[in-house]
């Protein structure tokens, strides 16, 4: 994919990563997150609550939760997100 010069985005990741946690390819999560964290991304509301939901089902261990932990962290308001908080009064 990148080497095709098509750089993956929140939305990519989530979908390899709902396809590796469904197929119990818990390496392949956990490559995954730390090549999004070496790439800046992070943990938008919906993958969090995938990966939520598979630590709850004890699908991952404490080192891959203290990096979801540190993506989720990661997260902040978007400019659209904040403009649109000031014409909501």
């Amino acid at each position: 994919m990148q080497e095709s010069g098509c750089e993956p985005n929140e939305a990519t990741y989530r979908y390899l990563l709902r396809g590796y946690l469904k197929n119990n390819r818990y390496d392949d999560v956990a490559m995954l997150l730390h090549s999004m964290d070496g790439s800046g991304y992070y943990l938008d509301p919906v993958t969090t609550a995938l990966l939520r939901d598979a630590k709850a089902a004890g699908s991952l261990d404490t080192t891959m939760s203290m990096l979801i932990g540190k993506l989720a962290r990661k997260m902040t308001i978007s400019p659209q997100a904040s403009l649109a908080s000031l014409y909501s009064c």
